[in-house]
């Protein structure tokens, strides 16, 4: 299937268990979020909805970067990048939406910035507690934020520099008990 002429997917998230035949893809060039439904017997899909990704008020135009959805598939949260540099990046969450008929869609809620500039990969603790930032070209290089239980709004609880790791790309928890 076709997403938006020029939208640049960069990643995408899906969950069979709460919901099948729909994938969320995060696209970079455009800054949206495509809701697509897909049929992969047939290898087919089409998009249903495109929603803009940050970013944060009073922060620069941004890319989208990295999706995540939570463990119980109600949330997704999309990171975007500063473009020119200058800028703080920004975290986007969206509630996922289930019509009537099973279709799905998004709407975003919060928006809030990273506390720095390239936000490039985010993960949610396996508990789904908290959310990691790590940011590729500016300090603090790892920013972590609270994720409220019930509602799925971030508030940012602490971050991390040092040396020993100055331009992170990713970041993943380790095993950690619940």
């Amino acid at each position: 299937f076709y997403l938006t002429p020029g939208c640049g997917p960069r990643h995408a998230v899906h969950s069979a268990e709460h919901h099948p035949g729909w994938l969320f893809v995060a696209c970079e060039l455009s800054s949206t979020l495509a809701v697509c439904q897909i049929d992969a017997v047939e290898g087919t899909g089409h998009v249903v909805q495109e929603s803009r990704i940050g970013p944060a008020r009073g922060t620069s135009a941004g890319a989208a970067a990295a999706i995540v959805l939570d463990k119980r598939g109600e949330r997704i949260y999309c990171s975007t990048r500063c473009e020119d540099g200058a800028g703080e990046g920004a975290l986007s969450v969206f509630r996922v939406l289930q019509g009537a008929s099973g279709q799905r869609s998004v709407e975003c809620f919060q928006t809030i910035g990273t506390g720095g500039g390239c936000p490039r990969e985010i993960a949610i603790s396996p508990c789904g507690s908290s959310l990691l930032v790590c940011h590729q070209d500016s300090m603090p290089f790892i920013s972590c934020f609270a994720i409220d239980s019930s509602s799925g709004s971030l508030a940012e609880s602490a971050s991390w520099s040092s040396n020993m790791c100055a331009s992170p790309v990713a970041i993943s928890w380790g095993p950690t008990k619940c």
